[in-house]
């Protein structure tokens, strides 16, 4: 649906007359063949207007949508009558309420650096002939004419920031009105906090990792976040400098969710990614250092019971939702001193309270620009941890190595300190709120690492650190933590040739190894009394699992068999273990997988008990099997992604912003890192590896 435009007729578009008005000095920008600009500026303003301008270029359509997207305006865009729920739950949010606030508490250079981004962006739709103006923009009924403000900028910013906790929350409330409630949230939160750890500071002590069938309601559902960081010191680096291995795993769409460029200014000298409308690398390297981080999954909110305020501490707020091509829509919400009340929203779960959600993101001194343009101007780790106090939200793990061959790793968050009472609270009262939120713990008081004793760091969004103090309740599991803690310290010959294959691995030793357990209880059954057909397809499907060497390469039988077959096996087991609702709450997580095996470790003994559960999985692998009519059947022949425009999510039109399927590797444990749901046939991953970034720091240009 997109005209042929060459390379040059694009490049022929850029603004290049009537900028006199706007710059100090020179401006060079140089764009190779791939159209990614190195802009180079005698004056750090006018390398922002520039920032700006090329920011519009390269992704405006991008750029409009996050703003309708962070200011809850999608309805205007798509004519859909939910999406005015999810509008009202947005502008609840309130991504864009503190702005105001940040935007005055900012540094006089922060501002003058966004408000000529500004500037910039805004000429640059100024300018822009009709002829021009991209058709996707029209199809999504965006108006190039109307300027944004930095308050808008700043609203995006926030919108990258939204807490993975939240989803905890909303699925933990109900909770609060069962009969073993506490007991369950103890568990969760027990559960969540513990697991594999990127360091541990000298002196902690913690406790022991709790048996996963100790849980016996609820457990939260994952999000879809996640990202691998690597940092390996001179010791074990080929070049005798540090390296870094960047993967943040994000949605998987055309355009990518960041646009990469260089700038070269009196401040500032490196390459990096931008979130399309935000001027700051969120993560690159520089003449100095270079920085990835992953996302924290720490408990930067908490929910406040402001049932028993008074109605004067709220005020109103009237959400007026506009709504493409159906009748507009009111919706209320109150505000208290702790954030907006979700309880008003009629979707939001009802647990005969009123509560607020409270966010640091909020908080006046949560200020993720100007700590990422410090960054940008760091020489030195302390330098780089100082200028991250400011970062609020989405917490991360920040990964850091420089060109002296120094490595180290912090927490960049804002995250109230808590204690162990904490864990048995499903929200908090005022009282509470007011002694937990008195103190908000930052990168500059958060445990940290510095040119550890193992000479590496990993992170892939597992917990950051062992010990005091606690930062949250929901860490993923640690399989890609562990292996690439398992590989990196293999080896101390690392480069920038090996790292790449590094972030190639698809082995997982979680489904590995649960696939050798289920091969032995396949062995200890009495197949010979099963049916004909029954037998015959045990003996297939135990033949593809003992051939399998736990990689999910493309070309993996192995792989595509045990994953047609594991989910049913599973759910059939649990359900005969009367388990059944917790194996609802997991399916979407990894830790499916571990609740698995303690289960199977726990009938070693009787292997006879998962007979029924493995006849129903045989019987459902060899149904989805056999639907898609393939005896050569492989990993990528169901497991792909499919390339698209963003609309391309759209009903109806969609269908013509979708281009080509490619068979992919990975699954959602391993390294190589492609978001999978459970197969019963042909699977399209949405979200994963999508924007690698390795430096060696001996080379600038490495």
């Amino acid at each position: 649906p997109f005209p042929n435009i060459s390379t040059q007729q694009r490049l022929a578009m850029f603004p290049q007359e009537n900028l006199e008005a706007y710059l100090q000095g020179t401006v060079e920008i140089s764009w190779d063949q791939h159209q990614i600009p190195y802009i180079k500026a005698e004056h750090d303003a006018d390398a922002a207007f520039v920032l700006g301008l090329v920011h519009g270029h390269l992704r405006l359509t991008q750029i409009e949508a996050l703003r309708k997207v962070s200011g809850g305006r999608i309805s205007e865009m798509v004519p859909l009558k939910i999406v005015a729920d999810v509008d009202a739950g947005v502008r609840a949010l309130g991504f864009g309420r503190s702005v105001d606030k940040t935007y005055q508490n900012m540094p006089t250079e922060t501002r003058l650096w966004l408000d000529q981004f500004v500037a910039g962006l805004n000429h640059y739709k100024a300018q822009l002939p009709s002829a021009h103006v991209p058709k996707d923009m029209r199809l999504l009924n965006l108006d190039w004419r109307e300027p944004f403000s930095a308050q808008d900028i700043l609203t995006i910013g926030k919108l990258t920031g939204s807490s993975p906790s939240w989803f905890s929350y909303f699925s933990n409330l109900p909770l609060s009105q069962h009969p073993n409630g506490k007991i369950l949230l103890q568990q969760l939160r027990y559960f969540g906090s513990a697991g594999m750890v990127s360091h541990i500071p000298e002196g902690s002590e913690f406790a022991p990792h709790p048996s996963l069938v100790s849980i016996n309601k609820l457990l939260m559902r994952q999000s879809r976040s996640g990202s691998n960081s690597l940092v390996i010191g001179k010791e074990k680096s080929a070049s005798g400098n540090a390296l870094i291995a960047n993967d943040p795993h994000l949605g998987m769409t055309i355009p990518n969710f960041w646009v990469i460029m260089g700038l070269q200014t009196p401040s500032y000298h490196g390459v990096g990614m931008m979130v399309p409308g935000v001027p700051a690398f969120g993560f690159g390297r520089t003449e100095h250092i270079a920085w990835g981080g992953t996302n924290l999954h720490g408990q930067d909110s908490d929910m406040v019971d402001v049932s028993d305020l008074p109605a004067d501490a709220f005020t109103t707020e009237i959400l007026h939702i506009k709504r493409r091509l159906l009748p507009d829509r009111k919706v209320t919400v109150r505000i208290s001193p702790y954030g907006a009340v979700l309880s008003d929203l009629p979707f939001m779960p009802q647990i005969g309270k009123d509560y607020a959600l409270a966010w640091t993101g909020h908080l006046s001194n949560a200020d993720e620009l100007t700590a990422l343009l410090g960054a940008m101007k760091a020489r030195n780790y302390t330098e780089f941890k100082r200028a991250m106090q400011g970062f609020a939200t989405p917490g991360q793990n920040f990964l850091y190595a420089d060109n002296q061959g120094n490595i180290g790793q912090i927490v960049g968050a804002h995250i109230p300190q808590r204690d162990a009472a904490y864990r048995e609270k499903f929200y908090l009262s005022p009282e509470d709120f007011d002694r937990y939120w008195q103190n908000i713990l930052h990168a500059g008081t958060l445990p940290d690492s510095y040119n550890p004793e193992a000479k590496f760091l990993a992170s892939a969004n597992n917990r950051p650190y062992a010990g005091a103090p606690e930062i949250g309740y929901s860490f993923p599991t640690g399989f890609r933590a562990a292996r690439l803690q398992q590989l990196v310290g293999a080896r101390d010959d690392w480069d920038v040739a090996s790292l790449q294959k590094l972030q190639d691995d698809s082995f997982s030793a979680a489904s590995f190894s649960l696939a050798q357990d289920i091969v032995a209880l396949l062995q200890a059954q009495n197949i010979s009394q099963w049916d004909e057909d029954l037998r015959g397809q045990a003996k297939t499907l135990l033949q593809y699992l003992q051939d399998w060497d736990g990689y999910y390469r493309v070309n993996s039988q192995g792989a595509a068999h045990f994953e047609l077959f594991y989910p049913s096996f599973s759910k059939a087991l649990i359900e005969q273990l009367d388990k059944s609702e917790l194996y609802d709450l997991l399916r979407r997580s990894a830790r499916k997988q571990l609740l698995l095996k303690e289960i199977l470790q726990d009938i070693a003994g009787n292997p006879a008990q998962a007979e029924p559960a493995l006849q129903a999985g045989i019987r459902a692998w060899a149904e989805y099997s056999g639907k898609l009519q393939n005896d050569a059947l492989t990993w990528g022949d169901i497991h792909y992604l499919k390339i698209q425009h963003f609309i391309g999510n759209a009903p109806f039109i969609g269908r013509k912003y979708r281009d080509s399927e490619i068979p992919m590797p990975g699954t959602n444990h391993t390294i190589f890192k492609t978001g999978a749901e459970d197969k019963t046939g042909r699977g399209q991953i949405r979200s994963g590896t999508q924007s690698q970034h390795i430096s060696d720091m001996a080379d600038m240009d490495e």
